[in-house]
């Protein structure tokens, strides 16, 4: 993977690449299992060259994919990204790529906060903060959807939704 990635860097082109894999290798993680201090043998030398290798490599890939990253990041199964607390969505967040594209068939229509962490991916702090988010559409919307809403909830959801369609009908495609 490492010549696949210093390749792509070097002369452009496609990088397909899961995201589990993206994830691992933007937040300098390792897939190889450290062994514990208890079972290391004499040999622990050699063990500390392959660190500061691996370490090094890890470094070299992820300036490859984060800084600056790829000119355009098109993420299929978008919804894979609807939790920010996520360590896949914090990987994504690092990308400098200012041209994003996130594609889903999953419906997002009964989940708010996963919609703002997809369109937060795409047009970072577009809808504000998450909290911001929550207080200006999130809650107005699901108030005004229960079945002892009042007339003026009802007519606050109905407004909070237009004032959210207007706002992502240029860039979000249904």
């Amino acid at each position: 993977m490492q010549k696949v990635i210093q390749d792509w860097n070097k002369d452009g082109g496609v990088l397909l690449i899961g995201y589990e894999l993206y994830r691992q290798l933007s937040l300098k993680r390792s897939s190889k299992v450290k062994k514990s201090r208890r079972s290391r043998k004499p040999d622990e030398t050699i063990e500390v060259e392959e660190d500061e290798k691996t370490k090094a490599l890890l470094d070299e890939m992820h300036a490859a994919l984060v800084k600056p990253g790829p000119d355009l990041v098109i993420c299929d199964e978008g919804h894979r990204i609807k939790n920010s607390h996520a360590s896949i969505s914090q990987a994504l967040k690092q990308i400098r790529s200012k041209r994003r594209v996130v594609l889903t068939g999953y419906p997002l229509q009964n989940n708010l906060l996963e919609y703002w962490c997809m369109v937060d991916f795409v047009r970072p702090n577009y809808l504000g903060t998450k909290t911001e988010f929550c207080n200006m559409f999130e809650r107005p919307i699901q108030n005004g959807q229960c079945i002892d809403s009042t007339p003026q909830d009802i007519r606050l959801m109905r407004y909070r939704a237009h004032v959210l369609h207007s706002l992502l009908e240029g860039f979000v495609q249904r």
